[in-house]
C-alpha cells in the first residue's frame, strides 16, 4: 500500500529506522517501487478492448477537461478548439487578436477532416451546435449511422436550438428507455432543489447518441463537467466523480458493453435486532447499543454484488477515498480474484468512523472491465454530530469559537474512554492559520474550541474539526485520516 502524507520533521528518522531493520526482523516486507502514483482516480486505464478513439470539439479555453479525462480513461484523444463559445474562428473585425490557423475557414476545414476520420466517439461540448457547418454536420450524421458514437454536453435547464441535421438525426433515432444505467456507480451531483444533471440516450443506425445536460450555467474553463467549487472547496475528488460520468458516457457511446457489471456495494457488518425485538425494560442507551456497534473496528466487511454470476474470472481492486483529507490512499489495494460463476465478493476495508468514497474495479488481467463508486458512512466513537461557529466572517485578530456536539457513548463502554477533539484553520495553500484541541470523555456530549487568528490575508478559510480516539497532543496526517471529521468554510 502506498500512502502520501505531509512530511514532518520526524518522518526521515522513522524511514531510516525502517530501512535499517534487517528483513528477518520485520513482520512483513513491502517491495520498494519508483512507480509514479497518481493522486486522481484512474477509472479505466488500461481499458478492456483497447483505447477509445475520441475527438473533442469545444472552446479552446476549456480543452483542459479533455486532458483530465484522458488521464482517467484509456483514450486516443484528438482535440479541436473553437475560438470561443460563440464563434468558430476569430472576429474578422479584430484581426490583431488572431493567431495562425484560427480563422473560421480554417476551423471549418479541420472540422470536416475530424468528422471524416475513423473516431469511435465525437464529443461536442459547450457551444451552440448551430455553429457547425452544415456539411460537417452531414458527415457526422453519416458516421454515427455507420457505428460512431456522438456525445453532446449541454448546460442549462432548456435544450438549446438544434441545427436541422441534428434534429433529423434524433427524430430518426430510437431513445433508450433506461439511460439512467449510465449513472450506476457514479456519485450523484445534487443542486439546491434536486438533481443537477440529466442523461438521455438514443440509438441511431449502428451508432449511439448520448446527451449529458447540467442544469446550470457553465464554468468559464470547463466543457465536460459542471462548475466545480474553487479554492479549498475543490480538490481532485469532485473532478474525479464528475469525470466518472463522462467516462461512462464515452464508454457507452463507443459501443463498449462489459460482460459483467457491478450492481452495488453494501455494508456487511453484523446488524442488531429490530426495535420490536428489544425488551421494553432496557434503557434507551443500551437498546441503542444493541442496534448499532459504536466501537471502532480494525476491518469492516462489505459485500460486492454483480448484476449476474460472472462469466469469467476477474481481479477486484479497491481504493478508499476520504474527500477533503490531505492524506489519501493513492494506490489500489492488492488485487484479489473473483471466481467464475460468483455473483458476490467479500471485502474487508481498513476504515474508521467517518464518510468515505469506496471505488471498486473489475479487471481482466490488468484491463478494466467495470468500475463502481459507493459512498460509505461508518458510525463509531468518537463521532461529531455538529460543529457550529459563532462567526460567519473573519477579520484579523478574530477568535472563532466552535460549539461542538458529540455522540455520547457513556452506556456503551464498560469503562470510561478518552478522546480528543481537534480543530485547525487552513488557507487555500494548506497553511495552518490557527489550531486548538481539548480532551473529551465517553460521557461528553458538548464541548468547545477557540481558534485565535492573527493577521488574515486570505479570502477563504477552511476549518477542519476532528474527533479522535485516545488522548493526544500531537496530530499527524495519518491520525487525522482515520478520524471522524467535519469541514466548515
Amino acid at each position: 500500500m502506498l500512502v502520501t502524507m505531509r512530511i514532518s520533521r520526524w518522518t526521515p528518522v522513522l524511514v531510516l529506522c525502517a530501512l535499517a531493520a534487517p528483513p528477518a526482523e520485520c513482520g512483513s516486507t513491502v517491495a520498494f517501487s519508483e512507480r509514479a502514483v497518481p493522486l486522481h482516480a484512474v477509472w479505466a486505464k488500461p481499458l478492456e478492448g483497447g483505447p477509445i478513439r475520441v475527438a473533442l470539439v469545444a472552446p479552446r479555453f476549456t480543452l483542459r477537461d479533455g486532458v483530465e479525462l484522458a488521464q482517467r480513461v484509456d483514450l486516443d484523444l484528438d482535440v479541436l478548439g473553437l475560438w470561443d463559445a460563440r464563434n468558430l474562428g476569430y472576429d474578422p473585425a479584430l484581426p490583431e487578436t488572431s493567431i495562425e490557423g484560427s480563422s473560421k475557414e480554417a476551423v471549418s476545414a479541420r472540422l470536416l477532416k475530424t468528422f471524416s476520420a475513423r473516431n469511435d466517439v465525437v464529443i461536442l461540448a459547450r457551444f451552440p451546435f448551430e455553429l457547425l457547418p452544415e456539411a460537417a454536420g452531414g458527415i457526422l450524421a453519416r458516421r454515427v449511422a455507420k457505428g460512431a458514437g456522438l456525445l453532446l454536453v449541454e448546460y442549462g435547464i432548456d435544450a438549446p436550438p438544434y441545427p436541422e441535421w441534428l434534429r433529423v438525426m434524433l427524430t430518426e433515432s430510437t431513445q433508450e428507455e433506461d439511460a439512467s444505467a449510465l449513472l450506476r456507480g457514479v456519485m450523484p451531483l445534487s443542486g439546491a432543489s434536486g438533481p443537477a444533471r440529466s442523461v438521455t440516450a438514443w440509438r441511431h443506425g449502428a451508432g449511439r447518441i448520448c446527451v449529458l445536460r447540467y442544469f446550470g450555467a457553465p464554468a468559464r474553463n470547463h466543457c465536460l463537467v459542471p462548475p466545480l467549487p474553487t479554492g479549498l472547496r475543490g480538490g481532485t475528488a469532485r473532478l474525479d466523480d464528475a469525470l466518472s460520468l463522462v467516462a461512462r458516457a464515452v464508454y457507452w457511446t463507443a459501443g463498449r458493453t462489459p460482460r459483467d457489471r457491478i450492481a452495488r456495494l453494501t455494508d456487511a457488518s453484523p446488524r442488531g435486532p429490530d426495535p420490536d425485538e428489544i425488551p421494553p425494560f432496557l434503557t434507551p442507551e443500551y437498546a441503542k447499543l444493541l442496534q448499532n456497534s459504536m466501537t471502532s473496528q480494525a476491518l469492516r466487511p462489505f459485500l460486492l454484488e454483480l448484476e449476474r454470476p460472472a462469466e469469467q474470472r476477474y481481479g477486484v481492486s479497491v481504493r478508499v477515498r476520504n474527500p477533503g483529507a490531505e492524506t489519501q490512499y493513492p494506490a489500489e489495494e492488492e488485487t484479489r480474484l473473483l471466481a467464475k460463476g460468483s455473483a458476490t465478493f467479500h471485502l474487508d476495508l481498513r476504515i474508521g468512523p467517518g464518510n468515505y468514497l469506496v471505488d471498486v474495479w473489475l479487471r481482466r488481467n490488468e484491463d478494466v472491465t467495470d468500475w463502481f463508486t459507493s459512498p460509505v458512512t461508518v458510525e463509531g466513537w468518537p463521532a461529531l454530530v455538529s460543529s457550529t461557529p459563532n462567526l460567519t466572517f473573519l477579520e484579523s485578530w478574530s477568535s472563532l469559537v466552535l460549539a461542538i456536539e458529540l455522540r455520547s457513548a457513556l452506556a456503551i463502554f464498560s469503562h470510561p474512554r478518552e478522546g480528543t477533539i481537534y480543530a485547525r484553520a487552513l488557507d487555500p495553500q494548506g497553511r495552518v492559520l490557527a489550531e486548538a484541541h481539548a480532551p473529551v470523555g465517553s460521557e461528553t456530549e458538548h464541548a468547545g474550541l477557540t481558534l485565535a487568528f492573527k493577521e488574515l490575508t486570505t479570502p477563504l478559510v477552511k476549518v477542519e474539526t476532528y474527533a479522535i480516539d485516545g488522548k493526544h497532543y500531537v496530530f499527524t496526517d495519518w491520525m487525522l485520516h482515520r478520524a471522524h471529521r467535519q469541514d466548515l468554510y
